[in-house]
């Protein structure tokens, strides 16, 4: 069929809103975050505008009173919850998604049902091709992987994982939500539609791209929901042709015996491929499951603190961590991943009960509908729409979407329900919703200009800071937070920019600026972490020694991070508290054991001396695996005889970690053979056994350490690509070496989740200079030091340089990097 200038142009603005508008990307990046804003508001404003001076109102639907309450409890519980300033903004997207379901059914009522369809249809088409490109990607290689077959090829096109696709639609979940709401309305038109129908060629290759796609999501929730949707398909389907006795028997007649034995082995072979799947998706996944239960633990207790209205929209996360619990999790805490309970969370009772009446009258309403239909196609159409909806409702026990794409998806099934209940609007009210929404674009549109000059500001600070200078980037966080002061994300980026500007002029009068406004932010964001850790590196060296450790105790209480308890050892130590000192640095090292390969330990004398002492304070702190530990820190020293002094005289070689340890003390020694004989029993599995069999192989000199060492990078080793660096370097090919070399060391990131949650924005927050970083050992920065050697050895010493001083940014207690640095810096 031919597609009219309508159709392409409805296409593009589903693919826009599938792809960029409303979903994270145009969320994290200033500019499509405005472009979006303007889109939608002219959109909306356009439409709302030629209704109003027809005399129009919004489309009537039965849906309008419920739609009204649950606008009325977001923008009530967003008033009243912990922060209205981010929640109003977040409502914006509730509100248009809304105007946006009363826009569809007006396309639908002027009887653009067709185009619609062919225009989502297309669209997902183009996310499943994009979801089978990135698995391509991922299989043959591309510029974010790998690739598996440049390694096993023909003689192994098996690899020994298979990828869960992370990218498309921003990730394996939303994408299952968002083929599970497609594939029963699909279906449902190919149950209906005519044999010879010019569609059906189209929705057959668009079920082939969307199955595969949605089987490699391998999502528990995507089955959940299609179990749900489909099982309600195939009943309607029996129950509206019930007279019809349907039976396979006259087709498999018809069979020969080779294409019966032939269907019955591709069934077999379906089967186990469909069983494995099963396995590969809920096999290894109880901590995924035991996270989702503290987070509806936490929904609970939200409730509990704020049973009438809840703590705002979009305030979950923010909820969770003003808990200030070092025991609740900091990362995917957007939302309490089922939409029930983070309703209840967000919204209180007001929201609950306002989206119960909304699903009961939408409800309600396909129930009008069926009784108004009197063919079979029609009905089951609308039962695939219904069971499409229902799917998505059971999928949302362990799962909250929030994002346009699968929002819309919702809008236009929901529209496909209600639109052909048309009813006359009242005269008196003819234009007086349009007329209220008109308003609220206007409302938000004023504010979304002043968020925008704070939000080009705050990107400023970004840009300034990059290009080395920071009095402009203090001079732009400052500007950004005098725009927009309510939003506390703004109040700790200026601080963090204060401190790194002290830091580099030794500006006493800017540390305390620093400390004010990290005051203020934590007054207006009670959340206590990585902010509250800076002001404590902030305030002990203005000399607030004891605010400095009730500072960094209290972070401690909310968060336990590692570098966190460092930095407390080291304010006890600096006390002279070497008991408490003992004990913050054991527990960091309890946590996270490769902090011991760091030159910080040998750093000082006295602390050197404490080491054993330290030791034992791990142990303590180490109830799972005491026995072990001390092999851990050993082994990040790189302390090989150590290590097999701990593990002899008896090694528990039936454990794998302890065949690890040992193989890496054998390594270490030049004895390949000693390794390969402790390793022969298990076939490699883990990166880790493909890392070892691969140096193994190096040492030997054998030709198949390469595709070892390739396959234990493919599974996700950093360190891999080290070997592979040295392997290629041997060879004279100098290119594959440097690259390899590159992806062999993964930089420190403070990870955004928190100030993407509460914020809506990234923050690049980090460690602010004033606190110790440190934790990278000589052999965890190997692939990057002898990245540096090589641009030495070819005479590109300011690329050596900047690694060396990068290396140092990372751990200044890297020793190696210094004296490269110094012996480069003297030439």
């Amino acid at each position: 069929m031919k597609l009219t200038p309508k159709d392409l142009a409805l296409f593009g603005l589903v693919s826009y809103f599938t792809f960029i508008g409303g979903t994270f990307y145009s969320q994290l990046n200033f500019f499509l975050r405005v472009a979006n804003q303007v889109i939608v508001t002219l959109i909306l404003g356009v439409w709302l505008f030629n209704r109003l001076r027809k005399g129009a109102s919004l489309p009537r639907t039965p849906l309008d009173g419920a739609i009204a309450l649950y606008l009325a409890a977001n923008f009530l519980s967003a008033g009243l919850g912990q922060s209205p300033r981010f929640s109003l903004e977040g409502v914006w997207f509730t509100l248009t998604h809304f105007l946006a379901f009363y826009v569809l059914v007006d396309l639908l009522r002027r009887g653009w049902t067709a185009r619609l369809a062919r225009a989502f249809l297309m669209a997902s088409a183009v996310v499943c091709l994009v979801g089978l490109a990135e698995f391509l990607a991922w299989y043959f290689g591309g510029v974010l992987f790998p690739g598996w077959w440049g390694i096993g090829g023909w003689q192994q096109p098996i690899p020994p994982t298979f990828y869960r696709l992370a990218i498309t639609l921003n990730g394996s979940t939303p994408l299952s939500a968002y083929l599970a709401l497609l594939i029963p309305p699909v279906l449902g038109l190919l149950l209906t539609l005519p044999a010879r129908h010019p569609e059906r060629p189209a929705l057959w290759l668009w079920l082939a791209l969307a199955l595969p796609v949605q089987i490699l999501t391998f999502s528990r929730a995507g089955v959940l929901a299609l179990a749900v949707s489909l099982s309600l398909t195939a009943l309607g389907w029996f129950l509206i042709n019930g007279r019809q006795r349907f039976s396979i028997r006259p087709y498999w007649q018809r069979l020969t015996l080779f294409q019966r034995l032939l269907g019955l082995a591709v069934g077999v072979l379906l089967l186990g491929l469909g069983l494995f799947w099963l396995q590969s998706s809920f096999a290894n996944r109880a901590g995924s499951t035991q996270f989702r239960f503290v987070l509806w633990d936490v929904a609970l207790t939200v409730f509990q603190q704020h049973p009438l209205t809840g703590a705002g929209p979009g305030n979950f996360g923010r909820a969770l961590l003003r808990l200030n619990q070092a025991g609740l999790p900091r990362l995917q805490i957007a939302s309490a991943h089922n939409i029930y309970l983070n309703t209840a969370a967000e919204l209180g009772l007001a929201g609950l009960l306002a989206g119960g009446y909304l699903l009961f009258r939408l409800g309600q309403a396909g129930w009008q509908h069926w009784q108004r239909l009197t063919t079979a196609p029609e009905r089951l159409r609308l039962l695939t729409c219904g069971a499409a909806l229902t799917g998505l409702l059971a999928q949302t026990l362990v799962d909250a979407y929030s994002a346009t794409p699968i929002i819309l998806l919702v809008a236009a099934l929901a529209a496909m329900i209600v639109a052909p209940l048309d009813s006359p609007p009242a005269p008196h009210r003819q234009r007086g919703a349009a007329a209220l929404a008109a308003v609220l674009l206007v409302v938000y549109a004023a504010g979304f200009v002043r968020l925008a000059q704070a939000d080009l500001s705050y990107q400023r600070s970004f840009s300034r800071e990059e290009a080395g200078n920071l009095p402009e980037a203090v001079a732009q966080a400052r500007q950004s937070r005098e725009l927009d002061p309510w939003l506390a994300g703004r109040t700790f980026r200026l601080a963090l920019l204060e401190a790194r500007l002290a830091q580099q002029n030794d500006d006493a009068s800017l540390r305390q600026a620093a400390i004010e406004h990290y005051r203020t932010g934590l007054a207006q964001e009670p959340i206590w972490g990585l902010n509250s850790a800076n002001l404590a590196g902030l305030l002990w060296q203005e000399g607030q020694r004891a605010e400095a450790i009730s500072a960094m105790q209290r972070s401690l209480a909310a968060e336990k991070e590692p570098l966190y308890l460092v930095n407390l050892g080291y304010f006890y130590e600096q006390e002279d508290r070497w008991a408490e000192a003992r004990a913050a640095y054991g527990q960091a090292l309890a946590l996270e054991p490769e902090l011991a390969g760091s030159g910080f330990w040998q750093a000082a004398p006295a602390r050197a001396e404490q080491w054993p002492l330290i030791v034992e304070e791990a142990l303590k702190f180490s109830p799972a695996n005491p026995d072990f530990l001390p092999v851990e820190l050993a082994l990040a020293r790189a302390e090989f005889d150590t290590v097999e002094a701990l593990l002899e005289p008896e090694p528990d070689l039936t454990d794998e970690t302890v065949r690890h340890a040992l193989a890496e003390v054998y390594l270490s020694r030049g004895q390949p053979d000693r390794a390969a004989a402790l390793l022969a029993p298990a076939q490699p599995v883990s990166a880790a056994d493909y890392l070892l069999w691969g140096r193994i192989k190096v040492q030997e000199g054998d030709d198949t350490a390469e595709t070892l060492l390739r396959t234990a990078a493919f599974l996700g080793s950093n360190l891999a690509h080290y070997y592979l660096g040295q392997l290629y370097e041997g060879r004279g090919d100098l290119p594959a070496a440097e690259a390899a070399y590159r992806r062999g060391f993964l930089p420190h990131f403070t990870a955004e989740n928190i100030e993407i949650t509460i914020y809506g924005r990234a923050s690049a927050n980090d460690l602010a200079p004033q606190l110790l970083r440190m934790g990278v050992s000589p052999a965890e920065a190997a692939p990057w030091l002898e990245l540096a050697r090589l641009y030495e050895d070819q005479q590109r010493f300011e690329e050596a340089r900047q690694i060396y001083e990068f290396l140092l940014l990372e751990d200044p207690f890297l020793s190696v990097s210094r004296e490269r640095l110094a012996r480069l810096e003297g030439k």
